[in-house]
Formats: structure tokens, sequence, C-alpha cells
């Protein structure tokens, strides 16, 4: 090689600063030839790999056949590309994230002279970018293109006739990344909790962005970030949507947004996206995050619902290993979603309180909330009790007097309207012969179950996980 080299040295070269541009299937390449300030000024921001040590910057790669390696004592990239004829090698840069420029001092001029110079090829399908001079002795070299890669290939470059490698040394190696905004924080596929105790809270949720690779022509021409968050919710027959934006932001906090959440209470799967305008281009990112809930204890859920009827009711309306439950709990691999009737694909109860009648995005994110409609349904029980004694009463007037219910057959009453609304309307039928009521034969026996439990607890023998 060094007979070679020296043939090919015979010529003297000048070498300028110019650019150039050029088409190529990757879109256009502009080279920038010992011009290393044209370079920087059309990327704007970039990094710099200075070969000080062995390990190279996070999420750049490298695949080198022959093998080339990072020579520490020099801080510099030595390698060696081998023409087809001698068994062909090539050296591959890889980076995790895409970038759309590229360049380094190159220094195939020295060590043992020109030799084969080197082909610069970018992409899977590498698309040829250009050829770097072999008589180069530390200029800089470099293109930027206008669609983003993610790999550079260096192999032999046109004069292998003439030369059976090329050897060089890589100093300074820059590389431009992708132009971007980014959402930074919270990760992607993170889970915030709905905390419970002592009131069902939303999670703080801030959502952070950075912009990268992109520096803004002077003046200033950033417009604005505009950040927006979709909660979803799309199980058993749910199709829940809230919006928790658009927000335009400006200023100097434009790059982290907190949504308000209101007064909602609700989760499930939450998009965040962000878009910004700079220089007249929009860029824009999004990421889903999912929100879940935390159980209150036992004894809270308790305090909460007060009366003994209602604590049964809830414990009816629940399931073993699950009782007392407005959401899955740590045993469960649906841990932090809301509990939903089971055996029922579509429709069914909700939470604590098995909430089936038009249930709210409250009723099954909030805890609370469901007792409340809970409470409120057993309420209405109370009232069509009374409507039966009014309409038994016009039913049979000579029995007029008679026809009362007790407190306990109230309750049974009451219990049946929260289990089946006004289906099969009344549990007690009055029997005009017998001038006494019974229990409608058609009804299910929720409400004997609930004033059973009732009894249990009064015993003192209350049932298992009361």
């Amino acid at each position: 090689m060094v007979a070679i080299a020296l043939l090919l040295c015979l010529s003297t070269f000048s070498i300028s600063a110019q650019h150039v541009k050029v088409e190529a299937s990757a879109g256009v390449i502009t080279l920038y030839s010992n011009d290393r300030s044209g370079w920087e000024n059309a990327v704007g921001v970039y990094e710099e790999e200075f070969f000080i040590d062995a390990t190279l910057n996070p999420g750049v790669g490298v695949v080198s056949e022959y093998p080339g390696y990072v020579d520490t004592t020099k801080g510099v990239w030595w390698d060696r590309l081998v023409c087809p004829a001698y068994g062909p090698t090539t050296t591959t840069w890889q980076f995790s994230t895409p970038i759309v420029g590229f360049g380094g001092n190159w220094n195939p001029g020295v060590p043992g002279g020109p030799g084969a110079y080197i082909a610069v090829a970018i992409d899977g399908s590498w698309v040829s970018v250009g050829e770097i001079p072999g008589t180069y002795t530390g200029q800089f070299w470099g293109f930027v293109s206008s669609e983003p890669f993610h790999a550079v290939r260096l192999s032999p470059g046109s004069y292998c006739n003439g030369a059976w490698c090329e050897t060089y040394e890589l100093d300074n190696m820059v590389y431009a990344l992708q132009p971007v905004v980014e959402i930074i924080h919270p990760e992607a596929g993170e889970i915030f909790w709905i905390e419970a105790e002592p009131e069902p809270k939303m999670p703080t949720i801030t959502a952070k962005a950075e912009l990268v690779g992109i520096i803004p022509t002077p003046p200033l021409t950033i417009s604005e970030f505009v950040w927006d968050a979709t909660i979803r919710y799309t199980e058993f027959g749910r199709d829940d949507s809230q919006s928790f934006g658009p927000k335009s932001m400006l200023g100097e906090t434009l790059t982290s947004w907190t949504p308000d959440f209101k007064n909602i209470i609700m989760g499930g799967e939450m998009e965040i996206a962000v878009s910004v305008t700079v220089d007249g281009k929009l860029y824009q990112d999004k990421i889903i995050v999912y929100i879940r809930g935390r159980n209150p204890s036992k004894s809270i859920v308790k305090d909460e619902l007060c009366s003994l009827i209602l604590q049964a009711i809830s414990y009816k309306e629940t399931w073993p290993g699950h009782r007392w439950l407005q959401f899955h709990p740590e045993s469960d691999p649906r841990w932090g979603l809301p509990e939903h009737e089971r055996g029922v694909a579509i429709g069914g109860g909700w939470g604590l309180m098995q909430i089936t009648w038009r249930p709210t995005i409250a009723d099954i994110w909030s805890w609370k909330q469901n007792i409340k409609t809970g409470r409120q349904t057993y309420k209405e029980g109370e009232s069509f009790s009374r409507e039966c004694i009014t309409y038994f009463k016009g039913l049979y007037p000579e029995d007029k007097a008679k026809i009362k219910l007790s407190k306990k057959q109230h309750e049974e009453q009451a219990c049946h309207y929260y289990n089946r609304g006004r289906l099969y309307r009344y549990y007690w039928l009055w029997n005009p012969a017998m001038k006494n009521w019974y229990i409608n034969p058609s009804v299910p026996p929720y409400a004997q179950d609930v004033m059973r439990i009732v009894t249990l607890v009064n015993a003192g023998s209350p049932p298992p996980e009361w």
C-alpha cells in the first residue's frame, strides 16, 4: 500500500471550504467539505464524540469489520477499509435516535498516505452520500440530510483500482439529532394512582417537553407550546372520554404543564400531547400513560356507608376476595381498575355498591360517589315502599286500616328495589283473604340475603370478610 500511496501523492492537492447539494433517494443531501462552520450553522444543535476513551456517547454504536478501534493515546478512531479484491470490510456508525447530520475531522492521508478514499452511505438501503478524499489530513467533511437516518456506512471508495484499502483516523465526530419536540416526563406507559383517603383525589401529573436539535432563527420565533390531555376508558361497553386542554403556554414555563382535572375523578388511558411551532414548522409528540385507583380501607368504607343495611348491601354486591373494594386488589392482574360485575361483558354493576343504572364516570372511579349513588338508590327504594302501601290501599280499600308495613318489611322492599329497581315492582303482595302480606314468589331472594347478613352481624356472628 505504501508504494501505491506514493503514486497517488505525486500531485499536489489544494482543499478549500465548500458545500454542495445533491439529490438522493433519502432526500436532499448537502455536503460540507472543509467547512465545519457551515455544517454547524445548518444543523444548529449537535452532539460530538471526542474519542477520549473507549466508551462512546449514549445512543451511539459502531460495527467495524476490520475491526477499527478507539486509539485513546491519540484521541481518535483508527480504522481500515479493505477493498473488495482483498476481502471487503465496512464500518457502520449506528444511532438509536434518528439524526440529520454527520461529519468529523478525517485523516486518511497520513496513516500510510492516500488510499482507496472513503465512500459514505446512509441507512439500511445505503443511499450514497459522497466520498471523503484520501488526501484529507484532518480537514472536516460532513453532510446534512433533509430526511432523518439511523446509520452511516463507510466503505472503500472509488480508488480501489490503485489501492487495496484506506487506512484513516477520525476525530471530533459530530452528529445532529433529528429536530423534534419530545415529552421527557412522564415516561410512556407510566401508571399514576387516584388516591383514596381521606377523599378520592386525582394524581398530579406534570408533563415536561424539550426541543431536540432545534435552535430558532433569531429573532426567537417559537410561537407557543400547546398541551393537551385526554383520558379514555372503554372497558365493558363504556365509551368515556374527558379532555383537559388544549392549553397554550408562553414564557419561561412553556416546556412544562400540569393538567387541571378540576373536580373530575376519572382513570383509564391518558394521552398527553404537545405541539410547538418553530420558524414556521410544526413539531409534535404524544405519549400514553395510565391512571388507576387505590382502595380506601374497609373501616373508612364502613364509616362512609354508616347504615348497617347499606353495609350489608355492599357486602352482598361484592364477592369473596373483593369485599369492600372499588377497584381490583393488588392480588389481581387488573389491580387498580374498577370492579365490574363478573360474568357480564357489557352493562353490569360497578364498584363498592355495584351501580348498574346509568353509572357515571364518578360512580366508576370515585368510591365516595359510588356510595352516594348507592345510598340514593336505597332511599328511592324507601320512597317506593311507601308508594306500595298507597297502591294496595287503593286496590283493597276494605283493608285500608290493616295494610301497613313494619320497619323490617319496609327495609326488605327497599333492598329489593335496590337490586331490581321497579322490575317485578312489588316485593310484598297483599293477600285479601288472609289479610296479610306475602313475598312475591317471582322475586329473587336478594332482600332476604341482605337481611340475613344484618341478622348475623347483630347477633355477633358476621359472615366471612365482614
